[in-house]
């Protein structure tokens, strides 16, 4: 079975900053969107007016007061710091129709930000079976039992001697398939990993 190696807490922290001008302030309807794809887990509006009808800040909402956005979990207190606003303030639900008439939603971002999600927070949201995160976790599984099926594996040239991957026939320390997000980047790298010969 193949094993998802999450980033280091400085990965994920740099990845944070780069998208949070992106995602927190400006396209957080594409990210709640994308979150929300990806696990099913209801959108709330942080509304600016006191008519409820404006958003100024969309998120995950979780259970026990807790909510989600490119900053990760934050509570209700902490979903308005950033723009200026402090509690009592209106929360209420959202959805991705209702965001459109407000303004334009790129479908672009929405991928992106679904997938950065997935990448930043693997097993801290119940992502949906058809994430891209399960999608590459189920493809390397697939592509172990084929690689078993003929005693053959593929893997990264070491050192580095070309950009082309190497399939050669299985040895006695192989190990699973590992993946891990690439930083700032929509995808994956993945190799085997090896137990040491006893």
């Amino acid at each position: 079975m193949s094993t998802y190696e999450v980033p280091t807490d400085g990965e994920r922290l740099d990845t944070q900053l780069v998208y949070a001008s992106t995602f927190l302030d400006g396209a957080c309807y594409e990210f709640a969107i994308g979150v929300h794809r990806a696990t099913s887990l209801p959108m709330v509006g942080l509304m600016q007016d006191v008519e409820g009808q404006k958003i100024r800040h969309a998120v995950i909402s979780l259970s026990y007061g807790r909510y989600f956005d490119i900053r990760g979990f934050v509570d209700e207190e902490e979903v308005g710091q950033p723009f200026g606003l402090s509690p009592p303030y209106t929360l209420k639900p959202i959805d991705e129709e209702g965001m459109r008439t407000i303004r334009p939603v790129h479908e672009y971002n929405i991928v992106r930000a679904a997938q950065i999600a997935q990448m930043l927070w693997p097993d801290d949201l119940p992502w949906v079976e058809s994430s891209l995160l399960n999608r590459v976790g189920k493809f390397l599984d697939e592509l172990e039992s084929l690689c078993e099926r003929h005693g053959l594996f593929i893997h990264a040239s070491a050192p580095s001697l070309t950009w082309w991957p190497i399939i050669a026939e299985k040895t006695e320390i192989d190990g699973n398939y590992v993946f891990r997000p690439l930083v700032n980047s929509p995808s994956f790298i993945f190799g085997r990993k090896s137990d040491p010969p006893v």
